[in-house]
């Protein structure tokens, strides 16, 4: 790890994005805080142009549009972010790149 944190972390991910993915947008589907927490569940997408994230390293640019739903905790004491927590589908990004998933499609779980 880096071995950053907070806003320098902050600073080195949006780089991280710039660099790997063209045209990102976002959709938000829920915004909600209670307890100290607030949540946020969005849908990103974008075309791949770079591979700066270490679990895409290695990874020459696709041109390929990825789609991929998150959802971010964030503790907040004293008025600031004190924790975050991600669930991330890295793994459906990684197919996308890979030509497997079309975007926004996610394979179907046995029942």
């Amino acid at each position: 790890m880096s071995g950053l944190r907070g806003t320098d972390m902050m600073g080195v991910v949006r780089g991280w994005l710039a660099r790997s993915f063209a045209d990102l947008t976002y959709e938000v589907h829920a915004v909600t805080s209670g307890d100290g927490l607030v949540m946020i569940w969005f849908t990103s997408s974008g075309t791949h142009i770079g591979s700066e994230f270490p679990q895409f390293a290695g990874r020459e640019p696709t041109g390929r549009r990825i789609v991929a739903e998150a959802v971010h905790i964030f503790r907040v004491r004293d008025g600031k972010l004190a924790e975050h927590w991600a669930v991330r589908d890295d793994l459906g990004v990684l197919r996308q790149l890979d030509g497997g998933d079309p975007p926004g499609e996610r394979p179907q779980r046995p029942v």
